[in-house]
């Protein structure tokens, strides 16, 4: 393109984000922008997001979370490098990472059997009880947040993105958002464990857990759940395994770590089989991406391409999955 921000070139835009939607805790009129880069310095390729007009502390905020990041140790955390002041406005760095947002996927007809999605589940929390563990919160977990490569198992790998707050308040997508956000209470790492819960929910039934016509009547559900378990038991999910996703959004007391090794566990339970059918409707996340239309990127993430195949070797892949699941099972035992 011939455009410079700060050291970085850029290559491609990838997209552009319109925060204007009151399904969001942003200010209204926040607006970020994608482009896939190179580092001029050191001929690294990387994902920047601009962020024209930050709001004053944004820069300090961004730099403070990106020195804990660097503290956790998690093969399902995506790397973020490093924030910057430029004249354009603030710049996030990001590695990129192979594969695909999780609701590109979904939203291109992708499904997911009900135990490969109690694995992502498993990878997930994981990931979230590495940054729990550091003292980070994310409260934004919902799929167009999660970068997902497919192993030659077949087993996608997962990654927590988009990890860098740029305001004092939490950010958060009401679709996913526990009642202790709603509530405007003081978040807790339950509210990852809350959207995990709806995260499992969209992966196994196709459907968000409550849709109603406004972000009023939204918040009104989720303050009044926890939602139907009926949409899971339609895709031959057994009883038990559809009752502990239900379990993720009733308030949890136990940690993200507990709830890896349960998840684990489950998804050792249930058959390999097929992908459960195609449901009839496609999961909401605004901003939706028309049929038919070229899908943009949400936020901190690679070009969409069809779900590549990732292995052991491959950049973005780090082999600590199993590590960090019996980790999982550790701590989900005390």
């Amino acid at each position: 393109m011939g455009v410079e921000l700060g050291p970085y070139a850029v290559l491609s835009r990838l997209g552009l984000r319109d925060e204007t939607s009151t399904g969001t805790g942003r200010p209204p009129g926040f607006r970020r922008t994608l482009f896939s880069a190179v580092d001029t310095r050191s001929g690294v390729p990387v994902i920047v997001k601009l962020v024209p007009d930050p709001p004053p502390a944004a820069l300090a905020l961004a730099r403070q979370r990106i020195d804990q990041l660097r503290t956790v140790r998690s093969s399902h955390v995506g790397a973020v490098n490093e924030a910057l002041e430029i004249p354009e406005g603030l710049l996030i760095v990001s590695s990129p990472l192979p594969g695909s947002d999780l609701h590109s996927m979904l939203f291109r007809g992708h499904r997911f059997s009900p135990r490969t999605a109690f694995l992502i589940g498993a990878q997930l929390a994981s990931g979230l009880g590495a940054l729990h563990d550091r003292g980070v919160l994310h409260l934004d977990v919902k799929p167009s947040n999660i970068m997902a490569a497919l192993l030659t198992d077949g087993v996608p790998h997962t990654w927590l993105i988009d990890l860098v707050p740029l305001h004092s308040q939490p950010e958060y997508t009401v679709d996913y958002a526990s009642p202790t956000l709603l509530r405007g209470e003081p978040p807790d790492e339950g509210c990852d464990v809350y959207a995990l819960g709806a995260t499992m929910f969209v992966l196994l039934s196709g459907h968000l857990p409550f849709a109603p016509s406004t972000p009023e009547e939204t918040i009104a559900a989720h303050l009044a759940g926890p939602p139907d378990i009926a949409p899971l038991c339609e895709v031959s999910l057994p009883q038990d395994a559809a009752e502990l996703v239900i379990s993720l959004m009733k308030a949890p007391v136990h940690t993200a770590w507990h709830w890896a090794g349960r998840l684990d566990a489950a998804a050792g339970a249930l058959p390999e089989s097929e992908s459960p059918p195609r449901p009839s409707s496609v999961p909401s996340n605004a901003p939706l991406i028309a049929p038919g239309a070229t899908p943009r990127r949400s936020r901190q993430t690679d070009t969409i391409t069809a779900p590549e195949v990732v292995t052991p070797g491959s950049p973005g892949f780090a082999p600590a999955s199993r590590c960090c699941l019996r980790k999982a099972r550790r701590k989900s035992h005390r």
